[in-house]
């Protein structure tokens, strides 16, 4: 089952997502930008998203449990998203950057 977030939801994202704030995680939670993942009611993961330039959703975290994870850069192109560049900052891994058309 996939659902956004409430407030029962917090602390299962807040023990696997130290990128934000706790502040910033609880408005994002209230703001509908969190989606949470659970199957057979256990916890999977979640999805956090922003707006960029306001107007342009933007996955910032999209976190699988280990235990549930499959491949996600064959999992994404096989799903119709596309490569548009990468990040790589000193001592983290590739992040590739993927893109999807919503309309």
């Amino acid at each position: 089952m996939i659902r956004y977030a409430d407030e029962k939801d917090f602390e299962a994202v807040r023990k696997h997502d130290r990128h934000i704030s706790e502040e910033e995680l609880t408005n994002a939670v209230r703001a509908k930008r969190v989606l949470v993942m659970y199957h057979n009611n256990h916890f999977m993961g979640w999805l956090r998203y922003n707006l960029f330039w306001d107007e342009i959703p933007f996955m910032n975290m999209l976190y699988v449990l280990e235990e549930y994870r499959e491949q996600a850069q064959f999992f994404y192109r096989k799903n119709g998203y596309v490569d548009c560049g990468s990040l790589l900052l000193p001592g983290e891994p590739l992040e590739i950057i993927l893109r999807k058309d919503l309309t």
